[in-house]
């Protein structure tokens, strides 16, 4: 890196200390002010010092530095990272303060934000229509928690917004009110102008389960809780007539890369809330507050925490392993697309959730069989399993009668809603246990990956056909090696039966 770019850019920020510390001396002046808006005149400011020629040679000469072969065709996206740096770093806005940090510090800073290779973003996802009981729960790879006023002003970076990108000031009153998914990864930077374009994967069609793709793996554990309304959280599980989780209306995200502009603000209107009332005499007062449909109270936030995590670090284990199970990702996607789909469609994807799971895609694979196998799996007596295999076989009705257009006999009803849901989630989290414990087995006894087909084989096995097995397995060890090519066997005199003597 050459001399001249520290050069241009030490004559740059002298350049606008100078300047704007001669704006705040003049508007201080005199006994009567005329400026009233401090934030405008700095933007002004602002702008014609990016105008001016000290600003042009710095960008020209950060090209240069960092980029191999700069090109006309790139050049306004140099400039607008340079810009995007003094602008979000806050060294205009403490230089008009008078506050100015050192120019040997703040070129530091500058040279490792287009020498870095990666960049930082924390995505932030409102859950709306749950109480927790405490103010932060950590989950291992990202946490649900609440954040202050201030805490959001900085994070948002409201007071540079304001100046610089009114687009993305976001009113940060109402979002305190808020829980958060609060994840954050580490992802690829490129240098402005940098497009990177896979011509294999232009026709590619790539499925998508939510809105929010970037937080799909913090949901999914989440989505596998039993969330339920305090409606009827305490009711029975057979009378419970519906049932309510929680909603993310947008995305927060938050890119580190002081080098990009801050992304769009989010629309708060899209928040679900209320009138807020005085808990003393029920009067409604000026403001709102979030719609609540389930309090969780402390012993059921810290359940929460402890099985969301659970199922997180289970799932993150698999994860990791090499074993081919992409029938358990496909189940995982879909019970995320049915705990966020409305009506009917809730349906479907719950029921295709056990499919994925416990379906075979085979001729003469029927709904007979389905419906065994959820049964097994959620039934401990003969009885239960019966009353989950007709439960079954009437939300599998209304699914196919939905999807192929055939007539309705019954109405789909809130609680048919309620039972696809459980029944999805209940195998989903099994499934989780037994590949898991499938996965152990298989390291400790170093057997080859089990397959979809092994699993399910392992699920059809009643108590008698596991006896039955026990019993061939026992003679399998008490035959001859070679079975069932024995050559004596063959021969024309039969061998003595061992253990008869003297006849």
């Amino acid at each position: 890196m050459s001399q001249r770019i520290r050069e241009d850019f030490e004559q740059y920020a002298v350049s606008v200390v100078e300047a704007l510390r001669q704006k705040a001396q003049l508007e201080r002046r005199g006994p009567v002010r005329l400026i009233s808006h401090p934030d405008r005149e700095v933007r002004d400011a602002v702008a014609l010092l990016e105008d001016d020629q000290p600003f042009g040679e710095l960008v020209a000469t950060t090209r240069r530095a960092f980029h191999s072969k700069p090109s006309r065709r790139d050049e306004s996206m140099w400039r607008h990272s340079v810009q995007s740096f003094f602008r979000r770093s806050g060294f205009y806005l403490r230089a008009a303060a008078g506050q100015a940090p050192p120019v040997d510090v703040v070129f530091a800073q500058y040279v490792g934000a287009f020498q870095s290779q990666e960049r930082r973003v924390t995505y932030l996802a409102p859950i709306e229509h749950v109480y927790f009981a405490r103010a932060q729960l950590d989950f291992g790879s990202f946490t649900v928690r609440r954040f202050s006023r201030d805490e959001l002003a900085t994070l948002l970076e409201t007071s540079i917004n304001r100046v610089f990108y009114e687009w993305a000031l976001t009113e940060v009153r109402p979002l305190d009110d808020y829980w958060y998914v609060s994840l954050t990864k580490t992802l690829e930077r490129r240098q402005p102008g940098e497009i990177r374009v896979n011509l294999a994967d232009i026709e590619k069609v790539t499925p998508t389960f939510t809105s929010f793709p970037q937080v799909e793996e913090a949901l999914l554990p989440l989505v596998s809780f039993p969330w339920q309304a305090d409606l009827w959280r305490h009711e029975p599980r057979e009378k419970q007539e519906y049932w309510h989780g929680f909603r993310i209306p947008f995305l927060i995200v938050v890119d580190e890369d002081l080098l990009r502009p801050p992304r769009s603000r989010p629309d708060i209107a899209r928040l679900d809330r209320e009138p807020d009332s005085d808990s003393t005499t029920g009067e409604e007062r000026d403001t709102e507050r979030p719609v609540i449909w389930t309090h969780l109270d402390t012993q059921e936030t810290n359940t929460c925490e402890a099985f969301v995590r659970a199922i997180g670090d289970h799932v993150s284990l698999l994860a990791t392993q090499s074993i081919d199970w992409q029938f358990f990702e496909r189940a995982r996607s879909y019970l995320l697309k049915g705990f966020f789909a409305d009506g009917l469609e809730q349906l479907l994807w719950h029921i295709t959730t056990v499919d994925a799971l416990l379906g075979e895609d085979a001729p003469g694979a029927g709904t007979k069989r389905l419906a065994r196998r959820v049964a097994a799996i959620l039934g401990t007596t003969a009885k239960e399993q019966d009353t989950i295999r007709g439960a079954f076989f009437e939300l599998y009705h209304f699914r196919s009668r939905f999807v192929h257009g055939g007539p309705l006999e019954k109405h789909t009803l809130t609680k048919h809603l309620r039972e696809a849901r459980e029944i999805a989630r209940t195998v989903l989290v099994w499934f989780v246990a037994f590949l898991t414990h499938m996965q152990d087995v298989a390291r400790r006894e170093q057997l080859p990956a089990f397959s979809r087909n092994d699993l399910l084989a392992l699920i059809d096995l009643n108590v008698k056909a596991k006896a039955e097995l026990a019993t061939i397995l026992k003679a399998s060890d008490a035959l001859p090696d070679g079975f069932p090519s024995v050559p004596s066997w063959l021969a024309s005199t039969p061998p003595q039966r061992t253990g008869i003597a003297g006849r």
